[in-house]
């Protein structure tokens, strides 16, 4: 964990990470990697970790990342994995930033 941590303090241009702040309190945050894409020549990003406790910051922040996406010609999609057991107000949320697509993925994890 700390280094995954480490890792998105350091800048980089393969990573995206923003907190909002209000009053000097974090009151949300959004990070991202890009990886390539399988089968394709352009990459992918994923984000890693998308949280808000105040109106409005969640909003802003899945602005924020959707505008440094668009901008980065190496990025084809951006991919927001979440549990089957997501609150139905986060799905909401991303579907009106414009995470129109949705599947189901089924993951199996070795003992």
């Amino acid at each position: 964990m700390r280094g995954v941590v480490e890792a998105f303090i350091e800048p980089h241009r393969d990573r995206f990470q923003l907190a909002a702040l209000d009053g000097g309190q974090i009151v949300g945050g959004v990070a991202a990697v890009v990886m390539p894409m399988l089968w394709f020549e352009r990459s992918e990003a994923h984000v890693l970790m998308c949280r808000a406790t105040a109106p409005g910051a969640g909003r802003q922040l899945l602005g924020a990342l959707k505008h440094w996406a668009n901008q980065d010609m190496r990025v084809r999609r951006v991919i927001w994995p979440m549990e089957f057991h997501a609150d139905p107000r986060i799905v909401k949320l991303a579907q009106r930033a414009g995470f129109a697509n949705t599947l189901t993925v089924c993951t199996f994890y070795k003992e």
